[in-house]
């Protein structure tokens, strides 16, 4: 390099040039590189596949008089990038690119994993024309001036990018129109200025697992971890299906229960319902309500007051129990005998319209009876004492003899529900 440092593009930390197309190895570990006037590595050369690790590489910093480069392959060179520190690569005028990663039209089969890559000017890693198969992977990609990950090119058939944290850059992934459409990419955690910007239109996902992204607002209603109600939206071409989420809305109604089983006109109708947030998002009660309804005989919704709405504010796994009416509802003398069922929702206005409840939130598997026949005697109904007597409805017994069973009451018709006592002790 020239003392002191310039602008010549020369000043390389580590320089490995294959010209003979032949297959070489070579092997690069645990080396500290800095000081350097252009890049701290260079792996040129088609045959070469160069791996380095366990390395430290950093530059002068905010520099304004030439270009730096931390790691760099091309002319067909490959290997692995593995385990290294990079930083402090810039150059301030941002008119050419200074990056901790430069791949310049590098082979196939290259592998970045396990980096941490941070404080560059014009990106963290930028890929121009890498070949097949390339994956990005396993690295720490933050505190960038400019994007965090730059893929361009259209050999870059199959291209991988996974499992990285990629946050506090400018943007956090940028991808060039000519990029294949089989770019994978996913289960990134994308927390940027801009998290994605796409030229082309590509999907940021595998098909069944996307990424986490800062700016997601999405829920998750199954606990899969996968948003629900929406996708993450790059732009008009461009999005990721699968979006990875922490946003899980979800509720356990554990008990619906009336006071009892049977009521006739005039009854006081008690409701009583249980439930749990289950999920990881607390319950706002501008937004979550539990609401109940019933249906008569007819399966015909009842409107008005029996039609009860409570507002929730759980966090997660927090339980509520809430009784239902804050005015008492009696049943009225229109409701028809008959088997009533009970209809309990949990709605979230954070969901979309055609769907705003949520699953474990329905419940429709209670019901009681109205029941509004007059008592009447029951016939062929006995109690027993401990001497094997049988004494009929209206007879004297002694209190002590008789034994708390109910002998037959299924050979009468008549017999009502409600609570009958017609002997005489």
């Amino acid at each position: 390099k020239n003392t002191p440092a310039s602008g010549s593009q020369h000043g390389v930390g580590l320089y490995v040039y294959q010209d003979d197309g032949l297959n070489r190895l070579f092997d690069a570990d645990n080396l500290n590189i800095h000081d350097y006037q252009k890049n701290g590595v260079v792996f040129a050369g088609k045959g070469l596949i160069a791996d380095i690790s366990n390395s430290i590489i950093y530059g002068f910093g905010q520099i304004d008089f030439i270009a730096q480069n931390g790691i760099q392959y091309s002319n067909e060179a490959t290997g692995t990038i593995n385990n290294n520190e990079i930083y402090n690569n810039y150059y301030t005028p941002e008119t050419v690119s200074a990056t901790g990663i430069l791949i310049y039209g590098a082979s196939d089969n290259l592998e970045i994993v396990n980096n941490n890559v941070y404080n560059n000017g014009w990106g963290g890693i930028y890929v121009y024309m890498a070949g097949s198969n390339l994956k990005i992977s396993n690295n720490d990609i933050h505190n960038n001036l400019g994007d965090g990950i730059i893929l361009s090119g259209s050999d870059l058939e199959y291209t991988e990018v996974f499992e990285n944290i990629v946050e506090n850059n400018d943007y956090g992934i940028w991808v060039d129109s000519d990029v294949p459409s089989n770019l994978v990419v996913y289960n990134n955690t994308f927390n940027n200025n801009v998290n994605a910007e796409d030229e082309g239109n590509h999907y940021f996902d595998n098909g069944t697992i996307g990424n986490f992204w800062s700016d997601y607002n999405g829920i998750d209603l199954d606990g899969d971890g996968i948003g629900d109600t929406e996708d993450y939206i790059v732009d008009t071409d461009s999005s990721d299906r699968y979006p990875l989420t922490g946003n899980y809305l979800s509720v356990d109604v554990t008990t619906v229960e009336t006071d009892k089983d049977y009521y006739k006109e005039g009854d006081v109708l008690h409701i009583k319902i249980t439930l749990e947030n289950d999920g990881l998002m607390a319950f706002d009660p501008t937004k979550e309500r539990l609401v109940v309804n019933i249906t008569d005989p007819n399966n015909h919704y009842i409107s008005g007051t029996f039609r009860g709405v409570h507002t929730l504010n759980l966090q997660p796994g927090e339980s509520e129990t809430v009784d239902f009416y804050v005015n008492p509802q009696t049943i009225p003398s229109t409701w028809i005998e008959g088997t009533y069922r009970l209809h309990v929702s949990v709605y979230s206005n954070r969901l979309p319209s055609t769907k705003n409840y949520l699953t474990g939130g329905q419940n429709a598997s209670s019901t009681f009876v109205v029941d509004n026949t007059s008592p009447q005697q029951p016939t062929g109904l006995e109690r027993r004492n401990v001497l094997g007597e049988t004494f009929a409805c209206g007879d004297t017994a002694q209190r002590q003899t008789m034994i708390p069973d109910w002998d037959d009451i299924t050979n009468d018709p008549t017999f009502s529900h409600f609570e009958y006592s017609s002997f005489n002790f």
